[in-house]
């Protein structure tokens, strides 16, 4: 009883104070803490991943050229997209090959732009692919210079076949495969064989590999594409006009004027001397000439010919020189106009030498150029200089045409036979 009513004389007099445990005041302080830390240290991280993901995005939207990474040495080559390049007309346009400039700085070493010691691959949206460089029966994969017309079109037709999807080669003297130190120099990559053609305003990316070089270019193509042949057809016009203009003027109009005057006085002189020469020429030169030289020249020259050119005079070709860069000659070999059936043999012969210094052949042509053959020319000994000239046959059967031999050259060379 005392308890009960003790108990019901405190609640009268505080209404609000409702007994609680120790710990119970504590507890919700603690937790508050807790949970505003927690709730700053997520921020800072979520702010910490916000700018590494902008700041890494910041670079791969650039579409101009340049090093993805910023760990390249000072003294290592840099390239950059120079241009792209339209070969045909077509619709829609699409990109032949694309021009990469590659600068060795004076402090580098040697660069080597061959496939064992350059690595390069190409990815657009649709397309991710390794650049072949050309096999050597195929070509050497060199460019003489950007006028070398024969060189970049077998660079572009190997693209296109089969075995190929995107070739490389490189812009040089035709003769040296090496960038030296403070030098500079051109790739040409060949996509024209893609399987998804690259087309207008469209991203691309090319990644280079080589020892101690490394380095990603970023590009986008023009929002129009013109190609090639209708940019070239002001060339041929030009230089036309001028020569044609040039040799009317001064060299056909006097010979006109000088002739009449010849034929006027020529009827009167002809009338006194025709009477005594008349008599005398047509005895003297019918029976001279028809005598002397009709049993003198076909004595002569079928005993002359046979000796100087018989068989044992071939020679035997020496061994074949592998450090000198093979001549490389792609193009059609035609019988009568028509190409010849696949398999047909092409052999390239010197004069004196009694085996073919090249031999191929015949396949189906797979582009649309309708090349059906690709032979090398190597160096045997010393037996081939930049004066020889190669002789061609179709089977067993001589073209007729000849080349002149040029180390490490490529050349477009269309043979033909009836």
């Amino acid at each position: 009883m005392s308890a009960a009513a003790g108990l019901q004389a405190q609640t009268p007099g505080q209404p609000y104070a409702i007994p609680q445990p120790p710990d119970a005041s504590v507890k919700p302080g603690v937790n508050s803490r807790v949970i505003l830390a927690a709730g700053l240290a997520l921020i800072v991280l979520v702010g910490l991943v916000i700018f590494l993901v902008l700041d890494g995005s910041n670079g791969d939207a650039a579409p101009d050229s340049g090093p993805s990474s910023t760990s390249q040495p000072i003294n290592a080559p840099n390239a950059r997209i120079v241009g792209s390049v339209v070969g045909t007309v077509e619709t829609p346009a699409k990109v032949d090959y694309l021009v990469i400039e590659i600068k060795n700085p004076a402090s580098g070493t040697a660069l080597s732009m061959t496939g064992d010691e350059l690595t390069i691959l190409y990815q657009d949206s649709q397309n991710r692919e390794r650049i072949s460089y050309p096999r050597a029966e195929d070509s050497r994969g060199l460019i003489t210079n950007e006028d070398d017309k024969e060189s970049i079109d077998a660079c572009s037709d190997l693209a296109k076949q089969p075995n190929y999807k995107a070739v490389w080669c490189y812009v040089t003297d035709g003769n040296s495969s090496v960038l030296a130190p403070g030098a500079s120099g051109d790739i040409y990559i060949f996509i024209g064989g893609l399987p998804v053609p690259l087309g207008e305003n469209s991203r691309f990316q090319i990644d280079f590999m080589s020892s101690g070089w490394q380095q990603t270019l970023m590009g986008q193509t023009p929002p129009h594409l013109e190609p090639l042949s209708q940019r070239a057809t002001p060339g041929p016009t030009m230089p036309a006009t001028p020569s044609v203009t040039a040799q009317p003027a001064p060299t056909t109009q006097p010979a006109p004027t000088t002739q009449p005057g010849l034929r006027f006085p020529e009827p009167v002189v002809p009338q006194v001397q025709p009477l005594d020469p008349l008599p005398t020429q047509p005895v003297v030169t019918p029976t001279s000439q028809p005598v002397v030289t009709p049993t003198s020249q076909p004595v002569v020259t079928p005993t002359s010919q046979p000796v100087v050119t018989p068989v044992p005079v071939l020679l035997p070709l020496p061994p074949i020189r592998t450090m000198t860069k093979p001549h490389v000659f792609l193009g059609k070999a035609t019988n009568g106009g028509q190409l010849v059936s696949m398999g047909t043999k092409i052999t390239v012969w010197i004069a004196g030498y009694a085996s073919p210094l090249g031999t191929t052949k015949t396949y189906v042509p797979n582009s649309p150029s309708g090349n059906n053959y690709t032979v090398e020319v190597d160096q045997y000994g010393s037996v081939l200089s930049d004066t020889s000239s190669l002789m061609f046959h179709i089977g067993d059967k001589d073209t007729g045409q000849v080349h002149r031999w040029e180390e490490g050259a490529a050349h477009i060379l269309n043979l033909t036979v009836n």
